[in-house]
């Protein structure tokens, strides 16, 4: 399967399977002619996928390259235009172009010039190519995404609106199109297989920017076309998968809690958890399943199961996050709950991963473990008096809880479903069903879910 998300940072930077020794080491044998050869015998030869690494600004010979000593960008250029055709001739040289941006840190001018890459590959190349050029086409689109992202940073800083990411947006879209509308009848061929990956990067982009307005076009979009095209995208497993996964994330940014659960229980059930040879591919592979965590125990926290103690314990993040979260409601403790909600950097990675007002949601889990537990030592009776419930509130909270919140919070338990009963204001009572008197939460989840979306909007005005 395919990377699921962006790294945090937006730097390009050496590949994460290339040691520093070894781009140092490369550094003193790339030469401008090592370059022009290579590039133009993978050309020659049709090795789209090795071109591709090549061409990937992250590439540990394109790195290396940056770093030499003798790198002559003028040199490489020449040599280029020297041994290999048009219209590649154009496109590697508007790469060398970016290589020497990135060089010099000037995010905006790499942009254009990514630009002006993709452009004229989609056009000169892509246009009249088939499948094997997918491999070139993602790694150009991967290079877009990452430097639209900063050159935008870099201009935000500068004062000035200057929308990369916008405009680059129209490369993906074309990219898109040109996959859609490939008619070649030869499935193994056709460039429809690539649509769902092109997705995929753009949705990867879009959620990093915050761009919700333009992840409901394309989900708009993307599934139009599957009911028309379906039977022809021959899209791969993991393309499948991860635009799933992005679906899932859509379903939370909007508070679809129910959808979102049941995609993000398809994605774990499809990723491969096992047989990844190689470091690096076992670090992707325990990455992929960590971003999935992510979402997916708050989700099933909410919807009444706690994650056993052993998976939160293989992913130190995930123990950080939650763990506050599980003995909280383990141990009825409001104030727990709140402390760890008050952390500015938990704040701010819920936030980020659209995941705040689920997490926050599950404190009224909390106040029905702490009304529950108030009911137990009353006797479990069909009554239960209303100060014993604040008393409770109080001592699980740290400070005093008013009568009247103790009162709204008893009614919203009500009426959330997480508690049967009725409350007599008249006699300060809480009057209790005798048979199911607290329901099994997962019982009550789609009901709950949308009464939580209500209230969560109810707290913000």
């Amino acid at each position: 399967m395919t990377d699921i998300i962006m790294a945090e940072h937006g730097a390009i930077a050496p590949a994460p399977n290339v040691a520093p020794s070894t781009v140092r080491d490369l550094a003193r044998t790339v030469t401008a002619a090592s370059l022009a050869d290579n590039l133009a015998f993978l050309l020659h030869n049709r090795q789209y996928t090795a071109l591709a690494r090549l061409l990937r600004l992250n590439s540990d010979v394109g790195v290396a390259w940056m770093l030499s000593d003798d790198a002559d960008h003028n040199e490489l250029v020449r040599l280029i235009l020297e041994r290999v055709p048009d219209p590649w001739a154009t496109i590697f040289k508007a790469h060398v172009h970016v290589r020497r941006d990135l060089q010099k840190l000037e995010y905006s001018s790499a942009a254009e010039n990514q630009m002006r890459l993709t452009s004229g590959f989609l056009s000169q190349v892509f246009a009249r190519g088939d499948s094997a050029h997918l491999p070139v086409l993602y790694a150009i689109l991967e290079d877009l995404a990452q430097l639209a992202i900063l050159a935008d940073e870099e201009s935000a800083k500068d004062g000035h609106i200057v929308e990369h990411l916008q405009r680059a947006m129209q490369h993906f879209q074309s990219a898109f199109a040109s996959c859609m509308g490939d008619r070649n009848p030869d499935r193994l061929r056709s460039k429809k297989a690539g649509a769902l990956h092109v997705v995929n990067v753009q949705m990867r982009v879009f959620f990093r920017a915050d761009q919700t307005a333009l992840i409901a076009k394309l989900f708009e979009t993307v599934d139009h076309r599957l009911r028309h095209d379906s039977s022809d995208m021959a899209a791969t497993a993991a393309d499948i998968v991860t635009y799933r996964y992005w679906y899932a994330r859509d379903c939370l940014l909007n508070d679809r809690y129910v959808d979102a659960r049941y995609w993000l229980e398809f994605v774990l059930e499809e990723l491969p958890v096992k047989g990844a040879q190689g470091d690096e591919a076992q670090r992707r592979m325990r990455r992929n399943v960590e971003w999935v965590l992510r979402s997916l125990i708050p989700l099933r926290i909410a919807a009444g199961t706690l994650p056993a103690r052993d998976v939160l314990a293989s992913y130190p993040r995930l123990d950080a996050l939650y763990a506050p979260v599980v003995t909280s409601l383990v141990k009825a403790d409001l104030q727990t709950f709140d402390a760890h909600l008050a952390n500015p950097g938990v704040e701010r990675h819920l936030t980020n991963a659209c995941l705040l007002d689920l997490v926050r949601s599950i404190r009224w889990l909390v106040v029905r473990r702490v009304v529950k537990k108030a009911w137990l030592v009353a006797g479990a009776g069909t009554r239960l008096r209303l100060d014993h419930c604040q008393m409770a509130l109080s001592m699980s909270q740290g400070s005093e809880v008013e009568e009247v919140e103790t009162e709204a919070a008893v009614s919203t338990l009500i009426a959330m479903g997480l508690m049967t009963g009725y409350v007599s204001t008249q006699h300060q009572l809480v009057v209790l069903a005798k048979a199911n008197t607290f329901p099994k939460v997962q019982d009550q989840l789609s009901t709950t879910f949308e009464l939580w979306d209500v209230w969560n909007k109810t707290l913000r005005t």
